[in-house]
């Protein structure tokens, strides 16, 4: 499935570039993550923020999310896991500063893998507001989610999500 081509004008686009509470690209341990990861090509930026956020920060659903800081990227960076929206924040916040426009997406869904744990804390398979983000590439907001990492997935036996840098990933 590819994106739609957005006619949105380049200085609408300057809103998904700026740094906020959440998405707060601007402090020291993001600037140092980016500066690692930085790319030539937006392709090749956002793929490895992508990696970076997929792999290096584990999802937990049982990471504290009581209070705003616990949704902010710098926070989910130091804290080194998070759950979905936590780590859309922290890409968003990565995609950003790598000078990719970055926006958070919430969507309500259906999971019908949901461990036994998880399922007797919540008593439902129903997430609402599950958190990814759409990147602005070439034109082109392109959906992701860097939500399951790389051994979660091969520990349950679940295909990886993987990211070109160009499709829906």
């Amino acid at each position: 499935m590819r994106c739609a081509k957005s006619t949105e004008p380049m200085e609408n686009l300057s809103r998904y570039l700026k740094p906020t509470f959440y998405i707060d690209y601007d402090s020291p341990s993001i600037s140092r993550v980016v500066s690692e990861l930085t790319k030539t090509h937006p392709h090749d930026m956002a793929r490895a923020v992508f990696n970076f956020v997929r792999d290096k920060i584990p999802y937990n659903p049982y990471t504290p999310f009581y209070r705003p800081e616990h949704y902010r990227a710098s926070e989910t960076l130091k804290r080194g896991e998070g759950f979905c929206v936590q780590k859309a924040v922290l890409l968003a916040a990565l995609a950003r500063a790598g000078g990719i426009p970055a926006r958070l997406v919430f969507a309500d869904i259906r999971n019908y893998l949901i461990p036994p744990k998880l399922w007797n804390m919540m008593k439902t398979n129903f997430f609402a507001f599950h958190g990814y983000d759409e990147l602005y590439i070439d034109g082109t907001w392109i959906k992701v989610t860097p939500t399951f990492d790389r051994t979660m997935c091969k520990r349950l036996g679940l295909r990886v999500v993987e990211f070109d840098g160009h499709n829906p990933a």
